[in-house]
């Protein structure tokens, strides 16, 4: 029965990469092309992801994720995870798991190809597909996949270290979505796709992060702030439309919030920018959905609340950039 058990929660412990992970327009971007193949580490902490934020023209949100852990019992395990919260309607969240033989890159093609998702950069696109038994979604970014390391991507401890890389910071994009049941629906929007690799614990470099992705087709704007451990002072970092790279956040962060709401405040280059929630859309609390798995997988995760609201910021520009913000607070 134990083993049973570590063998369903390890999928849980993709959520530590979820927290973690974490257009057409005028700003200039061009780092190097990116291999999309995974970098196994051998230690039981490795994760790593690939996740697709999108924002589409019939309200809905989307997050499709592809997991690799060595968590519990079995190396280089892999899991596909899809949230669909739509404007109107109960929200989706899917996942399944994979061994280490259901999944394989392949490298003249820069595909990862496992047995419930798959994700493929090409020239002038990157396509992220999850199939699971109740629906299957795609997500066709019409952007190739590149490197960006944004400021403080690297974070060391004394047991390891965690990176994260930005593939597409935005993109016009199209969701495919096709019910178990039913006709293929085809959206436009937009979307967004970050990749990290790590081989420590969630609790041991962050107590919680924000992450905004501002959509906007003519001024698109991304956030990211983290809050370290024992309550150490937060710190970011900002990429807008009129910058070729993300830039960190070198003036005071304040945050504000109750379990319906958040607004985060800070200065860069001596701009004061707002990000203010407008609607809390999904909430997700694993250890508590899960039970005694959930609570298997605290050592990994701690016990966290991720909150996903619509948002917008406001600072240099007068236009208000609307977009998603998730906050994840680790042990609330």
């Amino acid at each position: 029965m134990h083993k049973d058990l570590i063998k369903k929660t390890w999928p849980l412990l993709g959520l530590v990469m979820l927290l973690w992970c974490g257009f057409a327009s005028s700003t200039v971007w061009a780092g190097p092309a990116v291999s999309l193949k995974p970098r196994p580490l051998t230690s039981e902490a490795y994760g790593e992801s690939y996740t697709v934020v999108g924002d589409f023209e019939n309200g809905a949100y989307v997050l499709l994720q592809l997991l690799f852990s060595n968590a519990g019992l079995g190396d280089q395990k892999a899991a596909c995870r899809l949230t669909l919260v739509p404007a109107q309607g109960k929200a989706t969240n899917e996942s399944a798991r994979m061994d280490r033989d259901e999944w394989t890159y392949l490298n003249t093609e820069n595909r990862i190809v496992a047995k419930h998702c798959q994700l493929h950069a090409k020239k002038e696109q990157t396509t992220f597909a999850v199939d699971l038994p109740e629906i299957r979604a795609e997500v066709h970014l019409h952007r190739t996949a590149r490197v960006t390391q944004p400021p403080g991507h690297e974070l060391k401890t004394n047991d390891g270290f965690y990176r994260a890389q930005v593939l597409v910071p935005w993109s016009d994009a199209t969701l495919k979505l096709t019910p178990k049941t039913g006709a293929t629906e085809e959206i436009k929007g937009r979307a967004y796709l970050d990749r990290t690799l790590s081989n420590v614990l969630l609790p041991d470099i962050a107590d919680g992060w924000y992450r905004f992705r501002g959509f906007d087709k003519k001024a698109p704007f991304l956030a990211e702030i983290r809050f370290p451990p024992q309550k150490g002072p937060p710190l970011g970092w900002i990429w807008t439309s009129d910058g070729s790279m993300p830039v960190a956040i070198d003036g005071p962060i304040s945050v504000n919030g109750t379990s319906q709401s958040v607004e985060l405040k800070f200065t860069n280059g001596g701009k004061s920018f707002s990000i203010r929630s407008r609607k809390k859309i999904y909430e997700y609390e694993p250890v508590k959905a899960h039970g005694i798995m959930g609570r298997l997988a605290k050592p990994w995760i701690g016990d966290p609340k991720v909150t996903t609201f619509r948002a917008e910021v406001t600072g240099a520009s007068a236009k208000k950039v609307r977009g998603i913000l998730e906050r994840a607070i680790i042990n609330p």
